[in-house]
């Protein structure tokens, strides 16, 4: 769900309900923001809708759940109600569901990464991402970038020049990249430097080395 798709479902909303059952009226939605009134006490709320939209999108991207409680920290006051919009329009609550739905998929690039994983769990055609490998091996995903981090260093240490493996995002525009593009050697060296035996498997064979490498043509 883009968020054009998004406030276009928001808009359809009149009454809503909480987990727990309180209703929530909605007056209307205007310049991106939701205004409505609590029922039980009557009083007024309002939502910055691309706030709640990006802050869902930062959630699940990070591997968690999207609740009231990781709501808070940037809605504080009305995680309750923003968490009722998002049931009411039937929005991704779960990292899984929204990996299923490629909803945190990042963009895709014009790279040209050709590997091939035992099971068929590459990241959509190609190549895995900081994000898949935070889901799919239950790995917070500040752990995961600082072992990409830590991996980039690695592979400049030893001769490898990491832009041909790596491609480094900051999503959330704040000075720090937050997701991941990685080619074959990058998640090698990745692998090593979380210590996660189930990502190594994927990738090495039994004499410890990488499974297939290929020239990378970035084309960017």
């Amino acid at each position: 769900m883009d968020y054009s798709e998004f406030i276009a479902k928001v808009k359809e909303l009149k009454t809503i309900k909480s987990v727990s059952g309180k209703e929530y009226r909605i007056d209307m939605v205007s310049n991106d923001v939701l205004y409505g009134v609590r029922g039980s006490t009557g009083r007024e709320f309002d939502i910055p809708l691309k706030l709640l939209y990006n802050t869902c999108i930062s959630i699940l991207r990070r591997g968690d759940t999207v609740n009231t409680i990781t709501l808070k920290n940037n809605l504080d006051r009305v995680q309750s109600p923003a968490l009722a919009v998002l049931n009411a329009i039937g929005f991704t609550l779960t990292p899984a569901e929204a990996l299923e739905k490629g909803i945190v998929t990042p963009k895709k690039s014009k790279a040209q990464i050709f590997f091939d994983t035992p099971d068929g769990m590459c990241n959509g055609i190609s190549y895995w991402t900081a994000s898949h490998i935070c889901i799919t091996f239950k790995i917070p995903m500040p752990s995961v970038c600082d072992a990409c981090r830590n991996a980039m260093q690695l592979c400049d240490e030893n001769g490898i020049n990491p832009s041909e493996y790596f491609l480094a995002f900051d999503n959330d525009k704040d000075g720090m990249y937050d997701e991941y593009f990685l080619a074959d050697v990058a998640v090698y060296y990745v692998a090593r430097n979380l210590g996660s035996e189930e990502l190594r498997d994927l990738f090495y064979n039994s004499q410890d080395e990488p499974v297939g490498f290929y020239n990378v043509d970035w084309d960017i």
